[in-house]
């Protein structure tokens, strides 16, 4: 669904001036992001991925515009998506990979245009012995490292694609468009040529930072997050040994199937992931999920909200991932999006419609660049530009906010601080005339702060808590 539109500016009048100046930090800070040369809104994007965690759970999907079942869109016009089909909503994430080659630019664009998130993982061939990803005999990634070598070269011809792919991805501005990128990922397993088995922990970390230094100093690309996702490391070694470092991660993550006791499996992945995510100051995000082999053979009806969703939202740790991400609509017995006819389809309705959970159509704006100023200021002797009734004032435990020409049912970000500044409350939700709960603030005089990703500056007010 498109975004919401026509929400119009408000600035705030003042009849008694408390405070001529207030200075206000808005957002902490992003040192934990590793690249300090990263464009603003690639910065907006994971202070918003940081934001939205605990509180929501963003929900993603494989290849959702590119295909589904019984059908395919390669030059991605059409907008189809069996996500949409089963839910009236696009995903909040979309994942795509290079192995089905470079032919995703349209279909991401248009996600972005949507205000959604794009990720790419990348099952690379195998350099050395020319075959593919599950190519994992020998010691290939040894002979890629070697300086010189023709693997290292074929590396290198490789990562030239995605770098101009990803300098291709631009919006309407002819700004570039954010991206996840999720290179060598389940390397706790044995499947893939840069696997566990097949290189050293320090063999698999400089192939990684090789990688990352290529496409970030070589080819100077600014626009990229960095999603490092082992497979399930509660149960294949911890996450610690072949984690490739701060300054070349942003997104701690990890992919985890099964198909019985989904559960016992989500949870200690998820509580291991999110601890060092804090850590380390970073997002934590659950980057593949799903029924091994699709939801086709989930044993349960309810598997999105009592298997998968349930678990996470009853766990203070792991209820702080960022997203989620399920693989890709193929075929009838190869799907993880259950459409309309399919007896999981109920549920993931219920799952589309918890609160917890982020589809596209509710995402706050995530590339707003404005959000990366350091300080904001709060002007108290604006000029009236409407009516604004804050219900009472002064208040002792609600507070009602009625505002002529802003559309009740759209939602808005609330912020409230007290005369230093400090935030002190916040809803990141709000929609108009519902009640806010102040009961908990000290007696004394506040500052709301109402805004959107469509107004050019916030509406602000003052209120007394008695």
């Amino acid at each position: 669904m498109p975004l919401p539109t026509n929400q119009l500016l408000f600035r705030s009048y003042f009849k008694h001036i408390l405070l001529c100046l207030v200075v206000l930090s808005t957002i902490g800070s992003l040192s934990a992001q590793s690249d300090l040369s990263a464009t603003c809104q690639t910065q907006s994007l994971y202070q918003q991925l940081k934001n939205l965690r605990s509180n929501h759970l963003l929900f993603g999907h494989q290849n959702s515009t590119f295909e589904g079942i019984g059908w395919e869109d390669k030059d991605g016009f059409e907008d189809r998506s069996d996500c949409e089909e089963a839910v009236g909503d696009y995903p909040a994430v979309y994942g795509f990979d290079f192995v089905r080659g470079f032919v995703f630019q349209r279909h991401a664009i248009r996600a972005h245009e949507r205000g959604a998130i794009i990720t790419f993982s990348d099952h690379m061939d195998n350099f050395k012995t020319r075959g593919g990803a599950w190519d994992a005999q020998n010691n290939s990634v040894s002979g890629i490292l070697e300086t010189g070598s023709a693997p290292q070269s074929r590396l290198i011809q490789h990562l030239n694609q995605v770098a101009n792919f990803f300098n291709g991805l631009r919006d309407k501005d002819g700004e570039l468009i954010p991206v996840i990128y999720r290179p060598f990922h389940e390397n706790t397993g044995d499947w893939f040529w840069w696997g566990s088995p097949y290189c050293t922990p320090e063999e698999y970390v400089a192939l990684w930072q090789f990688t990352i230094d290529y496409l970030r100093n070589t080819r100077n690309i600014h626009h990229v997050l960095y999603a490092y996702s082992p497979s399930d490391p509660a149960f294949r070694g911890g996450y610690e040994a072949r984690y490739p470092g701060d300054d070349y991660v942003d997104i701690i993550g990890f992919d985890s199937y099964a198909v019985l006791a989904y559960e016992m499996f989500l949870i200690p992945n998820a509580q291991l992931v999110v601890e060092f995510a804090t850590q380390h100051n970073k997002v934590a995000a659950l980057t593949e999920f799903g029924v091994n082999g699709g939801i086709q053979f989930a044993e349960n009806s309810d598997w999105f909200t009592n298997v998968f969703l349930a678990p996470l939202k009853n766990d203070p740790i792991a209820k702080e991932l960022a997203y989620a991400l399920t693989w890709r609509n193929d075929r009838a017995n190869h799907h993880w999006v259950p459409l309309p006819e399919s007896p999981n389809h109920p549920d993931f309705v219920k799952f589309y419609e918890d609160e917890f959970t982020l589809f596209e159509a509710n995402l706050p704006d995530l590339y707003d660049c404005s959000l990366l100023t350091n300080t904001t200021v709060i002007d108290t002797n604006l000029s009236e530009q409407g009516n604004l009734i804050m219900r009472p004032n002064p208040a002792t435990d609600f507070l009602t906010i009625e505002a002529d020409h802003l559309v009740p049912s759209k939602r808005f970000s609330l912020s409230i601080f007290d005369t230093s500044g400090r935030l002190v409350l916040e809803n990141r939700f709000y929609i108009m005339d519902n009640k806010i709960n102040i009961s908990s603030l000290p007696k004394g005089t506040y500052f709301l702060r109402l805004t959107n990703s469509k107004m050019n500056m916030p509406f602000q007010a003052s209120f007394t808590k008695l």
